[in-house]
């Protein structure tokens, strides 16, 4: 982002995250439409997704799964990498 200027940048994601919250992409319909099997991930920190929110996409989701990592809020650069792997791997 560092051709784009930091002011800009801010206020280009706020004005995304306005527009997700007036009118979501994903649908409860595109969630029940996935085949394949999908783990979301949450931080039980996370301030911009809920855990209601994402368990509500959980419960749609075919084969879903649902893991929420301790400690964690939503930038994933501050997640316990080895937890991470461990998950992931699995």
């Amino acid at each position: 982002h560092t051709g784009t200027g930091w002011e800009r940048l801010c206020r280009e994601t706020r004005d995304m995250f306005v527009r997700l919250g007036e009118r979501p992409l994903l649908a409860d319909m595109s969630f029940a439409g996935i085949a394949q099997p999908v783990r979301l991930m949450l931080g039980d920190r996370d301030d911009t997704v809920t855990l209601a929110e994402t368990v509500n996409a959980f419960a749609v989701l075919p084969k879903g799964e649902l893991e929420v990592l301790p400690r964690t809020g939503h930038p994933f650069a501050k997640v316990d990498i080895e937890r991470l792997a461990g998950s992931l791997t699995a």
